[in-house]
């Protein structure tokens, strides 16, 4: 009897910890970093790191290449049942208001890249019309995409440990990041929110009218 309530108390304080670590990154996923104004009405964060990752058509890219461009990150895997389909769907509404400027792209980095290989990723790319000139979903080393969220995007990522029965899940956050002609994030939105959504798309309309 004494092992039931002692194993019980256990499996309490496992769910306690658990969701005391979702409330921080929920937290921390709301306030990506500090801002400062622009002239152009779009805040400045700070500038992004550097990365080159493999997209699912099958070559590589890097933040090098994404110079002089707008662009928008997020993150996503593509067993997600949660807020990853509604995300991209959504991104399928950024992808036709914009696509016709040249100067335009669309980055979704999977947090789950053991199963998200590029041949995964390409075949997933159908289920939401990808246009491979504008929009790349990205795979690589785990660590190299969770500290480009962490440090670079400011975005909370984890991955869950698994269930009894095997199943692997991930926390990641529902913001779009917008980033400038000089790799400056100057937005985040909510990619579930319509509202947010068009919203970027007009904050980004204002960036491509920049120069390089």
């Amino acid at each position: 009897m004494r092992q039931g309530r002692m194993s019980s108390a256990l499996s309490w304080m496992v769910l306690g910890l658990v969701l005391v670590g979702a409330l921080g990154f929920y937290l921390f996923s709301q306030k990506p970093n500090e801002a400062t104004p622009s002239e152009e009405g779009l805040e400045t964060y700070n500038t992004v790191g550097e990365f080159q990752f493999d997209t699912h058509h099958g070559t590589q890219l890097s933040n090098s290449e994404l110079k002089g461009k707008v662009w928008v990150a997020y993150f996503f895997f593509s067993t997600c049942a949660g807020i990853c389909p509604t995300m991209n769907k959504n991104m399928m509404r950024v992808q036709t208001a914009l696509k016709s400027n040249p100067d335009f792209q669309i980055l979704g980095f999977t947090v789950d890249p053991k199963v998200d290989t590029a041949t995964i990723l390409n075949a997933y790319s159908g289920n939401f019309g990808v246009d491979p000139q504008t929009w790349h979903f990205l795979t690589g080393d785990k660590r190299k995409i969770y500290h480009l969220a962490r440090e670079s995007f400011k975005l909370g990522v984890d991955e869950i440990p698994p269930d009894p029965g095997g199943a692997r899940d991930f926390i990641h956050s529902e913001k779009l990041v917008l980033v400038d002609r000089a790799g400056v994030i100057r937005g985040y939105y909510d990619g579930t929110n319509v509202e947010e959504v068009e919203r970027l798309i007009k904050d980004a309309s204002k960036l491509l009218k920049e120069k390089s």
